[in-house]
């Protein structure tokens, strides 16, 4: 017992209460018995792999967060609980680092409050108005743009393509932010917004320098946290500049926080009781149906599956076609609707053009070869939906309309081509693997396959043209350059599947254009474009050649004389056929 081991005399072990104890009547008491760990190298090794296991398990749970800062901050929460009920805390061997640095001494009045459309993160049961940090300014030299032009820059290139964050309310925030000590999920959305902005300035390295800034506060923060709105928007826009940069990997990963985040405050539901006022209900429609294209598109463009849940488990409302000035924080009631274009009426054909596009979708990845009747459906139900269009969106964009209507036009009749080519690409892979009926114009799936070349040409001439004219800003080189890709990757099927093919010199011929199009203007400036070249060069070197050039040149005209009807199954767009005879003339080089 502890007492004969203190007073080191032979103990009898008898229990309750040893003979010593007894004799000298005090309280006998046995300690447990130490299990001691065995310090051997299996031992040493197997812990060693169960800690490795447990690492990789956080990080999958946590792919855009510091895990290690989260499993210190779990582990404060958790002593702050055991001391609130007088438990005693076990301490670790390392010293738990605080979730946020303590906030510095300030003698001005601070504001808890934030304007409607930017909440706060909620943390440990406080706002994100209540965890402060010191705000980070950017440090400014004579020649870099200060914070005031970022955020110009921002809304006069970004934002009227991706209307998600309200500029009036924004700017109030970000001034009286200036002046006060911000919060966390307010710092991160600023310098994602600043990010942005310097980046369509093309302004060295800055853009870089507040991403990186954005995306250390982020790691702060635990991702087991409901989250915000704010901090939502703050992840679709390092997904956007992620991917504008090339970091493909984290673009992805951003989106996969935010649409889970989202889904988490329910972003996805309307309740008829919410106590949102009808600003902040607007807001997060256009912030719900922004990341639901984000969505959309990436699922599309990567060939992964959509993380958001399927339409009928979506209530959320419409983005409402109005402009700014008609809806803010003190609206009682709702403006009525514009008929004609506004700032929102891209992201509302935009969001109408993916909730189908999202259900062909699903219905190719859980069945991807349906029959020929049903793909007849389908391309019928986007024949509907272009019709349905308002006027104003129809048509190609002119030069007297703003940049914002014109690219809202011109995205939405390159979508429609990109979808045509989705479904009826699977046709197109059997097509070509049948070698017998190549020839044979009487095969469903050759004229299945020629809808699928016809589309592409069609979606060829359309990006190519909108990148001679330069309509747009460099915004939406990634976009026109994964169409570009798309079209190429359909005429390699075609020529893999053989030279004799209708047609294939024409298809080296617009491969060529295209490697034209996208090294010698404006879009060559894309940070995926030296990776796009490289792929197009591997899968065209054995038809990208001048003897190979010549020798499909030979063989079709004898399969024209064979076959003379060979490329009349679906009849062309003479728009299109003229407008690609027009850019295969067109000097690239001096439109840089």
């Amino acid at each position: 017992c502890t007492e004969c081991r203190t007073r080191k005399v032979k103990c009898s072990k008898e229990r309750p209460s040893c003979a010593q104890c007894r004799h000298h009547r005090i309280q006998c008491i046995y300690e447990s018995k130490t299990n001691r760990t065995p310090l051997t190298r299996a031992h040493l090794t197997s812990v060693e792999e169960r800690l490795t296991r447990f690492e990789t398990a956080l990080h999958r749970l946590f792919p855009a967060g510091n895990v290690e800062r989260i499993v210190l901050s779990l582990a404060q929460d958790q002593n702050s609980q055991l001391a609130e009920i007088g438990m005693p805390i076990t301490t670790p061997g390392q010293t738990v680092l605080p979730l946020l640095p303590s906030p510095p001494e300030s003698n001005q009045e601070q504001v808890p409050l934030t304007l409607p459309g930017f909440d706060d993160l909620p943390c440990n049961g406080q706002t994100g108005s209540d965890i402060q940090v010191g705000w980070d300014r950017f440090p400014q030299t004579p020649d870099m743009p200060d914070e005031n032009s970022l955020v110009d820059a921002f809304f006069n290139n970004y934002h009227p393509g991706q209307p998600f964050i309200h500029e009036a309310t924004f700017r109030a925030e970000h001034d009286r932010r200036l002046s006060n000590t911000p919060s966390l999920a307010w710092q991160i959305l600023s310098k994602s917004v600043m990010a942005i902005g310097a980046w369509t300035l093309e302004s060295t390295d800055i853009d870089l320098q507040l991403y990186n800034q954005a995306k250390g506060l982020l790691e702060t923060i635990p991702l087991m946290e409901p989250g915000s709105l704010t901090l939502v928007q703050s992840l679709m826009l390092l997904h956007e500049f992620a991917q504008k940069r090339g970091m493909q990997d984290m673009s992805l990963q951003y989106l996969s926080v935010a649409a889970r985040m989202a889904i988490n405050i329910g972003l996805h539901r309307e309740s008829g009781n919410s106590t949102f006022s009808l600003f902040e209900r607007e807001i997060r429609n256009r912030v719900w149906w922004s990341l639901y294209i984000f969505d959309s598109c990436s699922a599309k463009s990567f060939g992964l599956p959509l993380l958001l849940p399927e339409n009928n488990f979506i209530n959320t409302s419409s983005v409402m076609n109005i402009h700014d000035e008609t809806l803010d924080p003190t609206t009682t009631s709702l403006p009525p609707e514009v008929n004609g274009p506004t700032l929102y009426s891209g992201l509302i054909s935009q969001a109408k053009f993916h909730l189908l596009a999202n259900s062909i979708y699903r219905r190719l990845i859980a069945t991807p070869c349906i029959s020929i009747a049903e793909v007849q459906k389908l391309e019928a139900s986007i024949d509907d939906l272009r019709d349905s269009c308002p006027s104003y969106l129809k048509g190609s964009g002119s030069v007297l309309e703003s940049n914002w209507l014109r690219f809202a036009k011109d995205r939405l009749r390159i979508c429609d081509k990109n979808l045509r080519i989705l479904i009826w690409r699977p046709y197109l892979s059997l097509w070509t693997s049948r070698v017998q009926s190549i020839h044979d114009e009487n095969d469903v799936y050759r004229e299945s396959a020629f809808r699928c070349l016809h589309a592409t040409k069609g979606l060829l001439a359309l990006v190519v043209d909108s990148i001679r004219n330069q309509r747009y800003t460099r915004l939406s080189a990634s976009f026109l350059l994964y169409c570009l890709f798309h079209a190429t990757l359909i005429y390699v099927v075609f020529l893999k599947a053989g030279s004799s093919l209708p047609e294939s010199a024409s298809f080296v011929q617009d491969i060529r254009l295209i490697k034209r199009v996208v090294s010698q203007s404006w879009i060559g400036n894309d940070a995926q474009v030296t990776h796009f070249l490289n792929v197009i060069n591997r899968l065209c070197a054995p038809f990208d050649t001048p003897t190979a050039l010549v020798i499909n040149q030979d063989i079709n005209s004898q399969a024209e004389s064979r076959h003379p009807e060979a490329d009349t199954v679906i009849p062309n767009d003479p728009s299109a056929d003229s407008m690609m005879t027009d850019l295969l003339t067109f000097d690239w080089s001096s439109d840089q």
